[in-house]
């Protein structure tokens, strides 16, 4: 019963449902009162009340529990009317909230409060009768929104107020609203509902007007003003809140490295080795369901925070994008999401198109000052710049960064340039020779391989295990919240977002001892088994893995050398093999001195042009079966004029060249009806390929020879353009997963998606046409390309995805088997039996289960990524570039989960310097008297020693959960575990003389620095 509580608890609903009846009635209470009775009052009140908040189990009369409220003036009662219990209030009864004095002071000249004055509390709302102090002892409670402050309850207005709600409600709204993203409107309206669930208002002792707009203000006041007290601007002497700095209220991250804080003194002299552990890893990225529509303005809505947290500073940066032109650049690379909204028109009717953000990559902490508003597509590389560059006033200059961008490859062509026209608060001496830019790993698969080789965070030295996608998880959490900010000013939308993200990152900063001990376990674990698994790799390619290391040492140094884990290009491509074929005609043409030919055309311009005319075919067979308009259908009986007109002109050619094609042309055509309505895409172009053997022993064989060159080339070039097509739908799905909300962008996102497919379709179409050239031409036997089929058409997968995927469908399994019942008496069978005699299909299923919990080791890769490519048996040379790039991937994954491991451990140690150093500056804050008033001096003073305790105990928990893995020094040469897995291989190779300077021996170019005056 303990593992299934409702089937024990069924059997028994009709007592629960007796008792929650009983509560209905007065459950057996006397109509007399008895805390009368037992003080001894000589009139005994009838007892008709009793409070619903509280856990008094009597029933009381009038006087009693008006006694037993004073102190809780917003309980919610009820009264027996002979049939029932009915709502009734305390003030009803003459509760009076006197302000200003003690509980058993009385003031002798109150000021009446309005009479229709509402207390919003956690228990609903609540008319209050309230008396304001006015009289001796005012200066001491002060004005009457420090008497109502001091009272805990918060003012909706300044002067006069009518409406309060309480610190305990402000406080559940904040942490529901950061926890289960409720809105204040879902809020508000639930407390009206628990004092009237009906929309009758035929009581007029309870709140009935609509104070929603002063509970909203009430909670965007709260969050600022627990903004400023966490930051300790309260406690600054010198600096009142006017001058609180940018960025000065974000929460930040303790294990990113930060010098004077918790980087060692001596950091910049750190061996050169083991200088990757002070990168700091940034992310950038853009979300476009965050979107504001065009209403209200910063006038009437203006920001509270203004650039003193996450967002940058609101008019410096509406003065930047007013210098800023269009920008158009697009991408030559993948149709990612930001790559679809770079020049989109959809931005009709919205303020702000979405955020664009910037967060440290391993922690996910959202940077100071490091989100901006987008607006039109157009200005969006502006937005961004802005973004990076005013997020890395906070981030120090000496140290080297590793930025990941799903578009990094575009974004940071010409930055460069557009770095240099930054408003001179945030233009900053930026030298590319620190910086690496990277794709994040889920993103890189949607990219083409020049780019998944090139800004690939698995072969970034110094990038452990880092998989740059932290930020996606940002944005997840804050889908929720677009519902509601979407309708929002400009003002409340952004306080909303700040107060999200600045829980966004305490919520990070108190799990931090969790997670990194859970990935330094895993890390652990993972660098042991890669270790063995790259040893006993190397053990059969001894000859061979000296040579290996050494490219990827040198590769690392120098990135312009040699890629070493790309796989040399096989075969040619179609243009190549075109342009080798024009240079042998054009060497022939010299040869003979006679350029007086029967025909202009040679024999490979006219097997090209035939070639061509096919190309255009297949492109045009689809239109046949589609619904076009009128327009699209002149367009397309237009390009089958000029296919037909192609067709003449071959035939032309084909009288000279292949005089068998004209005859077969010429019975084709009697066998077919109605000749002049054929449609152009259907004729037979009769191309030697599709002669029959007979037919092609009059052609020259040159000329076949010259198809099958060609043909074998169309094969390589279609597998390219399948593979390219493969990688943008990937990109185009994730875009859509993330990104697509509503009809209208799904509509989009579809149409994107559909357009993308036919292209795949149509390379695959041509790669097997061609491959059945080849066989006519060359039979079988002689072609190597095997038929692509349509399960083919799928990209790779790596054993992150493969592990992620196969651990979803083990925990899917398990919760479908859940509802499976099982005896004990069975299970105990199951256990002790030795023989497995459930049936074969059952026997298959849990084999099938097993291998797919094993990852990529069972799973076959689709043949169109193997290295040989399609054109057969790979040769010795081949399978010797397979072995170097697949030991080179093994070799790269090794030292990323070393460099994890470390990574880790230096983290570790980082936050607990940051914690330690945070409850000191909180230390700090208590000296001396803030003010001459003694109760806030006592009040500030306990809240910063409070804080301190805080951070102190942070720093405590994290050591007792981490224990000896929290050293707090750098790796020990000596132990084996930390050494470079070069060591532990034996694989050093000799070392140059000179080593260049820079962390890792990164890339410096002198053309690649951004060398901008620091200004301001």
């Amino acid at each position: 019963m303990q593992d299934y509580p409702f089937l024990g608890w069924i059997p028994e609903v009709p007592q629960y449902l007796q008792e929650l009846l009983r509560r209905d009635g007065r459950q057996g209470a006397t109509e007399i009162c008895l805390r009368c009775q037992i003080e001894q009052r000589g009139v005994r009140g009838q007892a008709l009340y009793r409070c619903r908040d509280c856990d008094e189990p009597d029933l009381l009369c009038g006087t009693c529990i008006l006694d037993n409220h004073q102190s809780r003036p917003l309980c919610r009662i009820e009264m027996w009317n002979g049939q029932f219990f009915e709502r009734y209030s305390l003030r009803q009864l003459g509760l009076v909230v006197q302000l200003g004095h003690g509980s058993h002071d009385s003031c002798y000249t109150p000021q009446m409060a309005p009479t229709d004055f509402v207390v919003i509390d956690t228990n609903g709302l609540h008319f209050v009768n309230v008396l304001y102090c006015a009289c001796t002892k005012s200066g001491d409670a002060g004005p009457y929104r420090s008497q109502l402050l001091r009272h805990g309850w918060y003012p909706a207005t300044n002067a006069e107020p009518k409406t309060c709600v309480t610190f305990r409600c402000l406080e559940m709204f904040h942490t529901m609203t950061l926890q289960g993203k409720v809105t204040t409107y879902d809020f508000y309206n639930g407390l009206e509902k628990l004092g009237n669930n009906t929309s009758i208002k035929d009581n007029l002792n309870f709140p009935h007007t609509d104070r929603y707009k002063s509970f909203m203000r009430c909670i965007r006041e709260w969050r600022y003003l627990k903004m400023l007290k966490r930051a300790g601007r309260g406690h600054d002497r010198e600096r009142g809140v006017i001058e609180t700095h940018p960025g000065e209220l974000a929460i930040v991250c303790p294990a990113c490295p930060r010098p004077g804080v918790n980087l060692p003194d001596d950091w910049k002299d750190a061996p050169l080795e083991w200088r990757f552990l002070y990168i700091v890893f940034l992310a950038v990225d853009a979300c476009f369901r965050l979107k504001r529509r065009l209403v209200s303005s910063t006038k009437k809505d203006p920001d509270l925070v203004d650039g003193k947290a996450y967002f940058t500073e609101h008019e410096p940066f509406r003065k930047y994008l007013l210098t800023v032109t269009d920008q158009k650049e697009m991408s030559t690379c993948s149709g990612l999401a930001a790559l679809d909204h770079a020049n989109t028109k959809y931005s009709k009717g919205y303020s702000e198109t979405g955020k664009g953000l910037v967060c440290c990559t391993r922690h996910e902490f959202v940077q100071p000052n490091g989100v901006v508003s987008l607006q039109k597509g157009e200005r969006r590389y502006a937005n961004m710049d802005y973004a990076f560059a005013s997020a890395l006033r906070h981030v120090s200059a000496d140290l080297p960064k590793v930025v990941s961008y799903d578009i990094v490859c575009q974004w940071w062509k010409n930055l460069a340039a557009r770095l240099k026209t930054l408003p001179s608060h945030i233009r900053i001496n930026i030298v590319l020779h620190m910086y690496r830019f990277v794709i994040p790993k889920l993103h890189i698969h949607g990219h083409q391989t020049a780019c998944r080789l090139t800004y690939a965070l698995s072969y970034l030295v110094g990038a452990g295990r880092t998989d740059g996608e932290g930020i996606e998880r940002a944005w997840a959490n804050m889908g929720p919240v677009a519902t509601s900010t979407v309708e929002m000013g400009p003002g409340g939308s952004h306080d909303t977002l700040e107060d999200h993200w600045a829980g966004w990152n305490w919520g990070k900063l108190i799990g931090l001892g969790d997670l990194l001990l859970r990935r330094l376990l895993a890390a652990l674990e993972q660098r042991s088994v890669h270790k063995a698994a790259l040893k006993e790799f190397s053990r059969g390619q001894e000859s061979y893995v000296k040579a290996w290391a050494k490219r990827i040492i040198d590769w690392e140094r120098d990135n312009s050398q040699p890629n070493p884990y790309e796989l040399p290009e096989n075969g040619l491509t179609e243009a190549k093999v075109r342009l080798q074929l024009a240079e042998e005609d054009e060497e022939a043409a010299k040869k003979d001195g006679d350029t007086n030919h029967a025909s202009d055309v040679s024999p490979a311009a006219f097997i090209s042009e035939g070639l061509d005319l096919e190309d255009v075919g297949i492109a045009k067979a689809e239109a046949q079966f589609a619904k076009l308009t009128d327009a699209q259908q002149m367009s397309l009986m237009t390009r089958r004029a000029k296919l037909r007109r192609g067709i003449t002109r071959l035939r032309r050619a084909q009288n000279i060249h292949t005089p068998t094609a004209i005859q077969a042309a010429e019975a084709w055509a009697l066998q077919v009806k109605d000749s002049d309505d054929r449609l152009a895409e259907l004729v037979p172009l009769f191309l030697p390929s599709s002669l029959s053997p007979a037919q092609c022993a009059s052609i020259p064989s040159s000329t076949c020879d010259t198809e099958a060159r060609l043909r074998h080339a169309q094969c390589q070039s279609a597998l390219d353009g399948v593979r390219s097509f493969l990688f943008i739908k990937t990109g185009l799905i994730s875009y859509r997963k993330s990104h697509v909300r509503h009809q209208g962008a799904t509509t989009r996102s579809r149409s994107l998606l559909e357009r993308n497919e036919v292209k795949i379709q149509y390379h695959a179409a041509k790669y097997n046409m061609a491959r059945r050239a080849l066989i006519a031409l060359l039979g079988v036997e002689s072609v190597t390309w095997p038929l692509l089929r349509k399960k083919d058409l799928r990209l790779p997968e790596d054993s992150e995805n493969l592990a992620r995927r196969s651990q979803r469908k083990i925990r899917g399994k398990k919760r479908k088997n859940i509802d499976d019942e099982t005896t004990p008496q069975q299970e105990n069978d199951s256990e002790d039996a030795e023989v497995d005699e459930r049936p074969l299909d059952a026997r298959l299923s849990h084999l099938k289960r097993c291998r797919e919990a094993m990852g990529d080791g069972y799973r076959q890769i689709s043949w169109i990524w193997n290295s040989a490519g399609a054109s057969g048996a790979m040769t010795d040379n081949e399978l010797c570039e397979v072995l170097r790039v697949e030991w080179s991937k093994a070799y790269s994954r090794t030292k990323r989960w070393c460099e994890e491991v470390l990574l880790l451990k230096e983290e570790m140690r980082r936050t607990l310097v940051s914690f330690e150093h945070k409850a000191d500056w909180w230390d700090m804050q208590v000296q001396g008297p803030l003010t001459d008033d003694e109760q806030l001096s006592e009040g500030a003073s306990a809240y910063a020693k409070k804080q301190a305790h805080l951070y102190r105990s942070l720093a405590a928990e994290c050591r007792r959960l981490w224990g000896a893995y929290a050293s707090g020094s750098l790796p020990d040469p000596e132990d084996p575990d930390e050494v470079d897995v070069d060591v532990g291989l034996g694989l050093l190779v000799d070392e140059e003389p000179e080593i260049e300077e820079d962390l890792n021996q990164w890339v410096r170019s002198d053309d690649l620095c951004i060398d901008v005056n620091m200004e301001g």
